[in-house]
């Protein structure tokens, strides 16, 4: 415990995200063949769509794996920081003020 068979707290996205470039682009794209034939792509911008997650699946920002249900799930690594100086006070961007007004961009 933990064993090769299973990692607590852990689920199949979570453990591709940890794995190669190669292997995570082999199982995302076996996860959009399956998604595909499932007719999972049914609107009128499908083939952009499915053109766009190929794009991100091969340039290593999403990965889609299968669950244990069968349903094609995509996962993406996330990274969060809080910034804060000695005092508390939180280093943040909120947005931009110029000619036109304030303009919202919530950044760190």
């Amino acid at each position: 415990y933990p064993s090769d068979l299973e990692v607590p707290h852990a689920d199949f996205g979570g453990i591709v995200c940890c794995m190669t470039r190669s292997f995570r682009i082999q199982i995302g794209l076996h996860a959009l063949r399956k998604l595909t034939t499932a007719g999972g792509f049914r609107t009128a911008n499908s083939a952009l769509m499915k053109t766009r997650l190929k794009h991100e699946i091969m340039s290593g920002r999403s990965v889609l794996v299968v669950t244990e249900q069968g349903l094609v799930q995509r996962a993406v690594s996330l990274v969060a920081i809080r910034l804060v100086n000695s005092r508390g006070a939180l280093f943040a961007k909120l947005g931009n003020i110029g000619d036109a007004g304030c303009e919202p961009n919530c950044q760190l």
